[in-house]
């Protein structure tokens, strides 16, 4: 329905300036109605992108740094169960597998000349140079385009899945060297208060969906039979319900659990 739209005002436009030409009053009045239907078409097209849009130009946060951690999670499905990591950050708390994008040394000259900061909320070895960041909301929208160009920013999503299931001996190197993955969605919240952080925030993940080869999927398969406290497998109600369903079974679900669904 969208190319059919987008190839009906090029022809629109194409026949429009055959007939009244770029320069007569009414070539001008025909090209600024295309110019409003565009917007138009892009506002219908990208409603959410649209209202983040106008409401990052109000005055309650055009001049306020806004804070946005970028990451990509897995979403790794066996027989309807969605296998689950134990975090570090939150003792106890199982999570997709995943984590944030990096942002490469050359994004440093384009950053600083939309002011963006670094996070001061997290600070360590592992988290140097994490597309966890603080921009003014003027400028929200120039560095959502400059993060969805992928220029400048890792690309990649295999840096997470070694270092959370292959390092720690969870999954085979030797059956997992590398992996296919289908991009699924991007889950993005609205300019919501953070509590924990005591700012405006928005969170944005790249969800992929594990597509493993008939050996991979089969080690998958004898993972779910190994008890461990590094990972769980659950369905999708005790990922709704945070991991209290009606059999009793307690576990700390994370509030991103439920995107990779």
């Amino acid at each position: 329905m969208q190319k059919i739209v987008v190839r009906s005002v090029c022809l629109m436009i194409f026949l429009g300036l055959i007939k009244y030409g770029p320069s007569s009053e009414f070539g001008y009045m025909f090209l600024g109605g295309l110019i409003y239907d565009s917007i138009i078409l892009e506002i219908w097209k990208a409603p959410q992108r649209a209202a983040l849009y106008f409401k990052s130009k109000l005055p309650k946060y055009r001049n306020e740094y806004i804070r946005l951690s970028i990451s990509y999670l897995f979403r790794i499905k066996v027989d309807n169960k969605y296998l689950l990591i134990r975090g570090e950050r939150i003792t106890g708390q199982f999570q997709p597998v995943g984590g944030v994008y990096k942002m490469l040394p050359e994004a440093k000259s384009t950053l600083g000349e939309l002011g963006v900061r670094d996070d001061n909320n997290i600070q360590d070895k592992i988290s140097k140079d994490d597309l966890r960041i603080r921009v003014k909301g003027k400028y929200l929208m120039k560095f959502l385009n400059w993060y969805d160009s992928g220029k400048e920013r890792e690309n990649s999503n295999f840096r997470e899945f070694c270092e959370e299931l292959l390092e720690p001996g969870i999954l085979s190197k030797e059956v997992f060297p590398y992996i296919n993955t289908r991009h699924i969605k991007r889950h993005q919240t609205d300019i919501r208060y953070s509590n924990y952080f005591q700012c405006p925030e928005i969170l944005i993940a790249e969800i992929y969906e594990l597509i493993p080869n008939e050996e991979q999927e089969q080690k998958l398969r004898e993972l779910m039979n190994k008890d461990s406290d590094k990972y769980i497998w659950v369905n999708e109600e005790t990922i709704l319900k945070r991991g209290v369903t009606d059999q009793n079974f307690e576990a700390n679900i994370s509030e991103t659990s439920e995107w990779i669904i």
